[in-house]
């Protein structure tokens, strides 16, 4: 079953988060694979100050599995765009006892154009 937000459009699933650790849970946290998207390129259109908050779910393999907006003081638009340029990023993935695992991460984006 989809699930929609109050424009109708519909979100992302977010997995159970029962089969991914938080990222308090881990040993060693899950990094970027190069340079993480320049953010402040995303805001330049957009001349305002604010927060956006992305829950982050990231494979063993470290694709990004799922993001979902938790906060954002930014119009849905910016925070929809930003969302889709942090799906993309690879990352290094989490580790919990020497093993690459499952694990959700929170990030807050603040921007004071």
């Amino acid at each position: 079953r989809s699930v929609t937000d109050a424009s109708n459009r519909i979100l992302p699933r977010v997995p159970e988060s029962g089969l991914y650790l938080a990222a308090k849970e881990l040993d060693v946290q899950p990094l970027p694979r190069g340079e993480p998207p320049e953010y402040a390129m995303l805001f330049a259109d957009y001349p305002m100050s604010g927060e956006l908050v992305l829950d982050l779910w990231i494979e063993e393999s470290g694709r990004v599995g799922s993001v979902a907006v938790v906060g954002r003081t930014f119009p849905a638009a910016i925070s929809e765009r930003i969302s889709r340029e942090f799906a993309a990023i690879a990352f290094i993935p989490g580790q919990k006892g020497g093993r690459e695992v499952k694990c959700q991460i929170r990030m807050a984006l603040v921007y004071g154009g």
